[in-house]
């Protein structure tokens, strides 16, 4: 062939196949073995196969043969196992939902270390995700799922997380564990002292069981790997998705690698079917939707009779899931199956009756829904609590609420515009923050991908390209084919491991088809029960379906639905159990292993359930990075120092104000899991990847590239976290769907409303009394309902009842007026973002949690389906959907959401993308856990020279500086609000302070390093710094001809008055560079031609030409940053304040060197000027840097008025913690653990006494004996 001819189809190869080779990762989805957390990834694992990556799911195969999960575009890796997970953890909970037992919170811990063991130990399992070479793993973050990153670690792949839970301590931040709300409890930010007691207590005794739990866990599933704990593989984990937000729950601190992502089940309510869409149009009047959850489908024959009883009554309709016929089908609707957030997007929705579970609350958030709560096990009471007290729901217990209370709260949520308003003003901040949950979820997946694994880990390995020489055309071909073609899948490979339920596996499918869409290659793990049910939509998703021998799903709702309407208390460790059964099952299942492997993801996304933090084993053992994308996060998975005590436990129905108990409470809850999850995970990596270096879950999961949480600050609490942590805020909810015809007709037709009933897809079949009293209350409400049960309605004009409804679409609808929800988290978000006002009724888990939330923040009524009467329901229900003050106030939450969140899902998808970030890496992960809890030693003081990495005395020394300055602020501003303002209430300084709408600080995360933060702390950067402006013509002519390069030397205004010697020893080194020369300086220059002289030097525009080559600088703040912005190396010269420490993280980043000029030697100083210059790895340090920046930050003075025009227009309450709202002893906790310290020591004198009167007893018996 002619030469010509030849580069002339090389040319045609490159163009055709090049563009093309933007190769997709390969991302594994490990989820715990439940199908609501296996939803979760599967949303997100969806929404990433849409953008082109090739995703897996990992699933047991009793989740995979229901087919109840979408996992189009997605490959299912489906493993089998011995046992049901879900099974056995709703078998443990049937006892005690409805008869006030306590919840055995071991069975949940018991289950996931069980199904960690049974994945890890299951080589076909660990084969065939090693087969897969995936990029990246994304595990659950639930706390017994930290063992997965053993998989992760003896692949040697990076990691995620994607979970409804985090820790802080797993990314080293010391957290006050008495001011954090046990998620377990129904606190508040509110708690008594005996509540913030009890947090820290449970936060203690949770931290000491994790240790016992993990301790041997890599050295047991992965001994041919150096050791390692499972909190320092955890710490790696390189970003943490958290099925949370800000805006429901309450704020709390976190890593910049932490992303809330809140409510990724939720999202636009899709087309109704008919038999809802008919009943929700007719129902003018209103709808309250009636749903406790999945799990809950079968009440007790009283709670279901006073349900009914209380629907009958209320002026609205209903729709009740349940397994029960409707008394009155016209009014009441009953379904085993609902479409729980297309209900509550209805218009005529005005009450959510709910167990407030994760998705309902964020599905009631979503669509602005009102809820009446009625939380049954777990977080439920903490997502009631806080839904209450943001007023955005009541609270009830089906229990104990009579009829005519039940019936009162759902009118009152219904009727009062408080709850709408309420829930409607935080559904439109979750909104503009979190958009469509999922979507964010998928963008921070895809961010993390297309960037690489920086988030936590500093390098990556790189490929390397082998030449080969060709000696002819048809050669020459083949290899372009052979190289090429197989990279032409428009994007990376993505594995979502999603929990094996049925709601966890839709977030993560919601993301994954995001992702898919977006033009990666999803694969969705998926258990085989869930994919037989055939439930989700897996469109461009390749699903991987593994077989369990057990149903997790089933025997979790086996565990509670007997607890539900009984006041039983939840039994917690039915969960962990479940988790721990599902994470063995998936992690000895050999074959499944080699399946994920062949895949060669490039990232896994897996559940952020606790127990699914062991699925990281997977990434691993493959070395494929991971990301996490659920609803939970727990900064101690990213070391972030927290106060329990503060923060609402999400599995009680606390809000931001606990009183001492609830703070207590907390903080015990706390340490408690902590201690659990040791235990749980503490050999996991050296039982399930022996081959490799032993870690512990806590430093796997510590790898994940980034954590898309399901949740967000507008309805959560606001609380802090690391940058690689993304709210991605209700990934299931969005913008509404067509509605199928049934219901279709049913909303429009309902001009006076409609109240959307949904408990969830576990709570078809309440008991008879409690469908009978939501029945009777719906028929007496001036509205329609929908139902979401199992019954038949007695009113199918005026109650639509159905097994399934399109909830997102229906609270979507313009009709829907209330949705009655068990505030789940889908539920939730469904509501708020579609500004539906909501009636909790939460049933479980974190469903008090997010009721309460939406209560306080005044988005709805929660109320208890045990306990409230007909006339209470009835009256709650109208109160909600009638008192106007609900529905503003969830209208004006859904806005922020919209506009702060835009889609959550393609948000989640991008930072899955953006997977290389350094920057929102917390540099805790190989610290130990005892350091990271001191606080001052989060950050190094800023007028030294500390790196990140400081020795002891170091850390002695920033405390000592931190202690000192807090002293010295205490007296210097004591008296300062009495001295110039004695004609208002005195407060002190710190008080004023912390009332600040919000922080604009000009820093960022890619150049310092990344901290804990609230999310009313915005970082915008370098604000002095943006694109070069042309040159003035001196500077101009000189800067063009230097081809050679230019050095600029500026020293800012000290280099005009410089000591005589070393003004000479620059100049002696320039004239001496093999470059030209640009001195800011009062002196002539000895050589014009070559050194250029000026007492003034438009520097950002001389840093932003080509030429420029090098920055000599004092490293002053708006310096470092124009040379970050223009990607220019700095040679550093620090002289005074935090020049120091601004010049040692450049240094420590490899974009600088630093010397001193007082004592460096003239050819020191060109030498080192020289290697900066030459020495490739500075350019593309900087360079690199510079890139990420502008990503983030784009021109920061814009960003820093959008958040100013931000706060004006909608304030700042939804981002601010209301820690200034205590005094600061208590919110530092010296309050609880003074009593605590107190409980100890008082134990120690009575066995000390005991021990010596038993003591002298014996001596006077043994005296008496001898005479």
């Amino acid at each position: 062939m002619k030469m010509r001819e030849f580069l002339l189809w090389t040319a045609v190869c490159c163009l055709v196949l090049l563009p093309l080779c933007v190769g997709g990762k390969r991302v594994v989805f490990m989820p715990s073995p439940f199908t609501s957390h296996t939803n979760y990834h599967t949303n997100v694992a969806r929404t990433l196969a849409r953008q082109g990556h090739e995703v897996w799911l990992t699933m047991p195969d009793y989740i995979v043969n229901r087919r109840v999960l979408d996992t189009t575009n997605l490959t299912v890796i489906e493993y089998q196992t011995l046992i049901n997970f879900e099974e056995i953890m709703t078998a443990a909970f049937a006892g005690n939902y409805f008869k006030g037992l306590s919840e055995d919170f071991g069975v949940i811990m018991s289950i996931g270390l069980q199904f960690c063991d049974t994945l890890l130990t299951n080589a076909s399992f660990f084969q065939k995700v090693k087969e897969l070479r995936p990029d990246l793993f994304v595990f659950d973050n639930l706390r017994f799922m930290k063992m997965m990153t053993i998989i992760s670690y003896r692949l040697g792949v990076p990691f995620a997380f994607l979970g409804i839970t985090f820790d802080p301590c797993d990314q080293r931040i010391p957290i006050q564990p008495c001011n954090i709300p046990v998620p377990f409890f129904s606190y508040n930010h509110h708690m008594s002292f005996l509540q913030r007691v009890l947090s820290t207590v449970i936060h203690v005794y949770v931290s000491v069981v994790d240790g016992f739990s993990y301790k041997d866990a890599v050295s047991r599933y992965a001994p041919e790997m150096p050791f390692l704990t499972i909190d320092m593989l955890v710490a790696r984990a390189e970003i943490w998705l958290v099925d949370t937000d800000h805006i429901l729950d309450y704020p709390r601190p976190s890593m910049p690698n932490v992303k809330l992502i809140g409510g990724t089940a939720t999202g636009p309510g899709k087309p109704l079917p008919p038999q809802f869409k008919s009943f929700m149009d007719d129902a003018k009047e209103g709808v309250v939707i009636v749903s406790f959850g999945s799990y809950v489908l079968s009440l007790p024959e009283a709670i279901t009779q006073k349900i009914i009883s209380v629907l009958q009554n209320l002026p609205f309709k209903s729709i009740f899931r349940c397994n029960i016929s409707s008394p009155n089908s016209k009014k009441i609707l009953t379904s085993s199956w609902i479409p729980q957030n297309d209900l509550l997007a209805h218009l005529n929705t005005r009450v959510f009756f709910s167990h407030c579970g994760s998705n309902g609350q964020y599905e009631a958030l979503f669509h602005a829904v009102p809820v009446v709560c009625t939380p049954l096990f777990l977080d439920q009471f903490y997502n009631a609590e806080r839904m209450r007290v943001k007023g955005m729901a009541e609270t009830v217990d089906l229990n104990t609420v009579s009829t005519h209370e039940l019936h009162s709260t759902i009118l009152k949520v219904a009727t009062n515009t408080s709850y709408k308003q309420a829930i409607t003003k935080a559904s439109e901040l979750f909104k503009i923050e979190f958009g469509v949950p999922v979507e964010k979820a998928a963008y921070w997946l895809d961010h993390v991908m297309k960037y690489g694994g920086r988030h936590l880990r500093s390098s990556e390995d790189q490929k390397c390209i082998q030449n080969m020489k060709m000696r002819e055309f048809l050669l020459w071909t083949a290899v372009c084919c052979l190289v090429l073609l197989p990279l032409c899948v428009g994007g990376k490979r993505v594995v979502f491991m999603p929990s094996p339920f049925t709601s966890h596996i839709n977030y993560h499918t919601n993301v994954a088809r995001t992702l898919a869409r977006q033009g990666h290659e999803v694969w969705l793990t998926m258990p085989d029960y869930i994919v037989n049910r055939r439930v989700l939509d897996t469109t461009n998703l390749t699903v991987i379906e593994y077989k369990t021998l057990k149903n997790f799903e089933e025997i979790m709702t086996a565990a509670f639905p007997g607890n539900y309407f009984k006041g039983l208390s939840d039994d917690f460790s039915v969960i962990m159990s479940i988790g721990l059964q599902f994470c063995d099952t998936l992690l000895t299942n050999a074959s499944f292993f080699q399946k994920v492997k062949e895949l060669r993801p490039d990232l896994f996304v897996f559940d952020n359930l606790r127990f699914m933090k062991m699925m990281t084993i997977i990434s691993y053992r493959l070395g494929v990075p991971f990301a996490f994308l659920g609803i939970t996060f727990d900064p101690c998975d990213q070391r972030i120092p927290i106060q329990p005590c503060n923060i609402p436990v999400p599995f009680f129905s606390y809000n931001h104000h606990m009183s001492f108990l609830q703070r207590v409470l907390s903080t015990v809850i706390h340490v408690f899991s902590s201690v659990v999850d040791g235990f749980s995970y503490k050999d996991a990596v050296s039982r399930y990847a022996p081959e490799m270096p032993f870690l512990t879950i806590d430093m796997l999961v510590a790898r994940a590239e980034i954590w898309l949480v399901d949740t967000d600050h507008i309805l959560d609490y606001p609380r802090p976290s690391m940058p690689n942590v993304k709210l991605i805020g209700g990934t299931a909810t969005g913008p509404g769907k067509p509605l199928p015809p049934q219901f279709k007709s049913f909303m429009d037709d309902t001009k006076e409303g409609v109240v959307i009933v949904s408990f969830g897809t576990y709570v078809l079949s309440p008991p008879e009394a409690i469908t009978q009293k939501i029945i009777s209350v719906l028929q007496n409400l001036p509205f329609k309902s929908i139902f979401r049960c199992n019954i038949s309605s007695p009113n199918s004009k005026k109650i639509l009842t159905s097994s399934w409804i399109p909830q997102n679409d229906l609270l979507a609808h313009p009709n829907t007026r209330v949705f009655f929800s068990h505030c789940g988290s889908n539920g939730q978000y469904e509501a708020l973002f579609h500004a539906v006002p909501v009636v909790c009724t939460p049933l479980f888990l974190d469903q008090f949690y997010n009721a309460e939330r939406m209560r306080v923040k005044g988005m709805a009524e929660t109320v208890d389906l045990n306990t409230v009467s007909t006339h209470e329901l009835h009256s709650t229900i109208l109160k909600v959907a009638t008192n106007t003050s609900y529905k503003q106030a969830i209208t004006k939450a859904s806005e922020l959401f919209k506009i702060e969140f835009g889609v959550p899902v393609e948000k989640a998808a991008y930072w899955l993308d953006h997977r290389t970030k350094v920057h929102i890496k917390h540099e805790d992960e190989t610290t130990p856990a005892l350091e990271s809890c001191v606080l001052p030693r989060v950050a190094a003081p800023v007028r030294v020279g500390y790196s990140h990495h400081m020795s002891f005395l170091q850390r002695v020394l920033s405390t000592v500086i931190h202690v000192f300055s807090s002293v010295v602020d205490v007296f210097s501003y004591k008296d300062a609000v009495s001295r110039y303002a004695p004609e208002m209430p005195f407060l002190t300084i710190d008080m004023l302070v912390a009332r600040a709408e919000i922080w604009l600080v000009t820093a960022d995360h890619i150049l310092d390093y990344p901290r804990p933060s609230m999310p009313n702390v915005k970082l915008i950067g370098g604000t002095a710094t943006g694109p070069g402006k042309p040159l003035p013509t001196q500077f101009k002519s000189f800067m063009d001809d230097a081809k050679e390069g230019v050095v600029i030397v500026s020293l800012d205004n000290y280099a005009l008055s410089l000591p005589e010697a070393i003004t000479q020893k620059i100049i002696s080194v320039l004239q001496d560079l093999p470059f030209k020369s640009i001195f800011l300086s009062n002196i002539s220059s000895p050589n014009s031609k070559k050194i250029l002289t000026s007492s003034w030097i438009p520097q950002n525009d001389l840093l932003a030409h080509h030429n420029t080559r090098v920055f000599v600088s004092h490293c002053g703040y708006d310096g470092q940053y124009e040379a970050l912005f223009h990607a220019v190396p700095v040679v550093c010269t620090p002289l005074v304040a935090d020049q120091f420490y601004n010049a040692e993280r450049m240094r420590e980043k490899g974009m600088a060197e630093t010397v001193d000029l007082n004592t460096v030697s003239t050819h020191e100083l060109h030498s080192t000027i020289l290697k900066v210059a030459t020495n490739t790895s500075y350019k593309q340090a900087i360079t690199k840097a510079s890139e990420l920046f502008k990503i983030e930050f784009g021109v920061p003075v814009e960003k820093a008025a959008y958040w100013l025009d931000h706060v004006m227009k909608y304030g700042g309450s939804h981002l601010r913690s209301s820690g200034h709202e205590v005094p600061f002893l208590q919110f530092s906790c010296w309050d609880v653990y003074s009593f605590l310290l107190a409980c100890v020591l008082l134990i120690l004198m009575i066995s000390v006494c005991s021990v010596y009167v038993a003591f002298i007893f014996c001596r006077s018996k043994s005296k008496a004996k001898t005479e």
